[in-house]
């Protein structure tokens, strides 16, 4: 609505009516959600998708005799049914699914992943560490990988939660 107000010596002040009482720092803003992954990161989840795939068909190699050998963060398994061949097919499975969840554009997605990210530094640096007071200095080539991706979920989370309220409708 436009106001039309007359001052004094006949100068007319022209003033929109504003559609809020706040400034433009509490409008909401329209996120798109196929816009929220860098390419990178979906490629990535891609890769995550056939681990999992990858992992149900090692667990029925496993269940028919054949043992897997597995090796990721540093970890490595030539046997079925130890710790640490059960942390790494916990690990892949747990990565399948938070590829599935950020591809589909799940709302708990972003939680889980940066959980995941946490996870993965977590078991990047004591397997360094440990290798580190063993043998000697190692790093482990993921964390170039899930340093960025923790700090890219982290960055991204208020607008991925933004942008599944405006999917439901519950703004």
């Amino acid at each position: 609505m436009l106001f039309i107000y007359l001052l004094p010596n006949n100068l007319y002040l022209f003033m929109q009516e504003s559609n809020t009482i706040f400034g433009d720092d509490f409008e909401e803003k329209i996120v798109n959600k196929r816009k929220l992954l860098p390419i990178w990161i979906k490629i990535f989840c891609w890769f995550f998708l056939l681990g999992g795939l990858c992992e149900v068909i090692i667990f029925l190699g496993i269940l028919l005799g054949v043992t897997p050998v597995l090796a990721f963060y540093g970890l490595e398994s030539q046997e079925a049914f130890s710790p640490t061949s059960l942390l790494l097919q916990s690990i892949l499975i747990i990565k399948a699914i938070v590829a599935f969840g950020l591809l589909k554009y799940k709302k708990w997605a972003v939680d889980l992943a940066v959980l995941d990210a946490i996870i993965g530094i977590v078991i990047c640096l004591t397997v360094s560490i440990y290798r580190t007071i063993q043998v000697k200095f190692t790093l482990e080539f993921e964390l170039l990988f899930l340093v960025p991706y923790l700090v890219v979920m982290v960055k991204r989370r208020k607008n991925w939660l933004l942008a599944m309220k405006q999917s439901t409708g519950t703004l």
